[in-house]
C-alpha cells in the first residue's frame, strides 16, 4: 500500500526537514522521555502530504508505542509502522491528500535505561514522502539527535561534585553544629536522614555512605 500511494508522484525535490527533539532534552538514567519527530516546511506551498522514515538507537534507549503528533492529526492521517520504520499517510481509497503543517508528526515515548551514561544518538533515516500540489516525492533532510542522561546525584552528595566522601561529611557537621544554616531539603541539605533537623546522625549517615554499608 504504501508503494501504491509513493508511485502516483515522480521524483522531485522540496525544501523541508524532519527533526527529532527530546522532552525532557536530557532525561536521568531510568526515566521516560518524549521524543517527537516533527517536520519543518519552509515552502509552505509544497507541503507533504505524507512521510516515510525509521529511527534507531542505542541499547539503553528503549522505544515504546508511536502515537501520531498534533501536525499529523489536525491533518486527518494515520500512522503505519514496521518496527520503528513508519508512514505517516492515508493508504485507503480514497487517498487523504490534504498537506501536513509544520509540526510534530508523530511521538514515541522512550525508556532510558538505568546504566545510561555519557552522549547518546538517535539517528532518523528519511524514505521521502508525497506531495500533491506539484505531483513529486519530497525528499526530507534529517540529522540525528544526540542527548547525554542527566547525572543523578546522592543526596550524600552536598557539595554536587559526583563523588560522596569526607567533603560531604564535613558540610553535614557544619550544618549539625550551627556554623552554616540547616538545609532541610534540595541538594546540599544536611539532613541527609530526612527527620527534620541537622544533627550528629548526618553526617554519621554519609560515613556509613562512603564506607558502603548503606547505598549511597
Amino acid at each position: 500500500m504504501k508503494t501504491l500511494l509513493l508511485s502516483l508522484f515522480a521524483l522531485g525535490c522540496q525544501a523541508q526537514q524532519l527533526t527529532l527533539t527530546l522532552t525532557p532534552s536530557n532525561p536521568a538514567p531510568g526515566s521516560t522521555a518524549t521524543l517527537a519527530v516533527g517536520m519543518v516546511d519552509s515552502s509552505p506551498s509544497s507541503s507533504a502530504v505524507a512521510a516515510e522514515f525509521s529511527l534507531s538507537g542505542p541499547a539503553v534507549v528503549a522505544f515504546g508505542t508511536p502515537a501520531l503528533g498534533a501536525a499529523s492529526t489536525a491533518a486527518g492521517k494515520q500512522i503505519y509502522c514496521n518496527g520503528l520504520k513508519c508512514l505517516v499517510s492515508d493508504t485507503a481509497a480514497p487517498f487523504n491528500l490534504t498537506p501536513i503543517a509544520n509540526g510534530v508528526l508523530v511521538t514515541y515515548p522512550i525508556t532510558i535505561s538505568a546504566s545510561a551514561s555519557g552522549p547518546q544518538t538517535i539517528t532518523i533515516t528519511s524514505f521521502g514522502g508525497a506531495n500533491s500540489t506539484s505531483a513529486s516525492t519530497v525528499n526530507f533532510s534529517v540529522s540525528p539527535l544526540t542527548f547525554t542522561p542527566a547525572v543523578v546525584l546522592s543526596k550524600y552528595d552536598l557539595n554536587g561534585d559526583g563523588v560522596v566522601d569526607v567533603k560531604d561529611v564535613l558540610i553535614a557537621v557544619l550544618q549539625a553544629i550551627g556554623t552554616n544554616p540547616c538545609q532541610l531539603t534540595g541538594q546540599g541539605a544536611g539532613d541527609v536522614n530526612g527527620d527534620g533537623v541537622c544533627d550528629a546522625r548526618d553526617p554519621t549517615t554519609i560515613g556509613l555512605a562512603i564506607l558502603g554499608l548503606i547505598a549511597k
